[in-house]
C-alpha cells in the first residue's frame, strides 16, 4: 500500500480554483484512489480509477469525536461526499475496497 501527495493544476481556459488544484492519491486493492479537494468547502470527490460493479467498496465519514456522519457504498468510479452541512474542522474518512481498509484525514474549511 502506498500514498502519494500530488500537487498539480488542471489545465483549463477558465480560472482555476486553488482548492481544486490539490489532490491526494493512494493505491488500494490494486486501484488508484484520489481524494480532492482537501481542505474541502462543500463537496469532497472520491475517485476510484478502474472501479467495476463487481468490486465491494464503501466509505464512512466520522467526526473527530467518533460519531459516524455518513456511510455509503461506492458504486461508481466517482463518489461525492457532501460536506457543506458540517461545521469547520477535521474529519476522518474510512474507505474500504475489496476488504482492504484505509483512512484519510479530511479538513473542512
Amino acid at each position: 500500500m502506498s500514498r502519494t501527495i500530488v500537487l498539480d493544476t488542471r489545465s483549463t481556459s477558465a480560472s482555476v480554483n486553488e482548492s481544486d488544484t490539490v489532490f491526494f492519491e493512494e493505491i488500494l486493492a490494486e486501484k488508484q484512489i484520489k481524494l480532492y479537494p482537501n481542505p474541502v468547502e462543500s463537496e469532497l470527490t472520491l475517485l476510484v480509477s478502474g472501479y467495476t460493479p463487481s468490486m465491494e467498496g464503501e466509505f464512512s465519514l466520522f467526526s473527530m469525536g467518533g460519531v459516524m456522519l455518513d456511510r455509503r457504498r461506492i458504486t461508481t468510479e466517482t463518489t461525492y461526499v457532501e460536506m457543506s452541512r458540517y461545521p469547520k474542522g477535521i474529519y476522518v474518512l474510512h474507505i474500504q475496497l475489496n476488504g482492504q481498509p484505509t483512512s484519510w484525514k479530511v479538513i473542512k474549511k
